[in-house]
């Protein structure tokens, strides 16, 4: 009896064994949703990890952002910057005389 259990047991091991395997490496792949780091700049480099831009909430009446866990809107700082304007996909930052932009997500993603 215990013979016909063996190959049932190995193939029930063999499956749970493939599938905690797809399921680490889905875990490991890149998620879309998550806000680009990446800053760019139309004059000079900033520390990317000094801006985080979380969320953009635009209405009829005004555009919100989520920086660095603020809630802030056009003409508001954050950190030493100013915010410039809030767009669908980014924010631009006035910082030192530079611009800055803050992307939402990554550039591929929107089109």
């Amino acid at each position: 009896m215990t013979n016909r259990l063996l190959p049932k047991f190995c193939l029930t091991l063999l499956i749970t064994l493939l599938s905690l395997h797809t399921f680490a490496q889905t875990n490991l792949a890149h998620d879309p949703t998550k806000p680009a780091l990446l800053i760019n700049t139309v004059a000079g480099k900033s520390d990317i990890s000094e801006y985080k831009l979380q969320s953009i909430v635009i209405g009829k009446t005004r555009r919100l952002a989520l920086i660095n866990d603020k809630l802030v809107s056009t003409g508001d700082t954050v950190g030493s910057a100013k915010v410039v304007a809030i767009d669908r996909n980014s924010v631009i930052l006035s910082e030192s005389g530079r611009k800055l932009t803050i992307y939402l997500f990554q550039r591929g993603i929107w089109n």
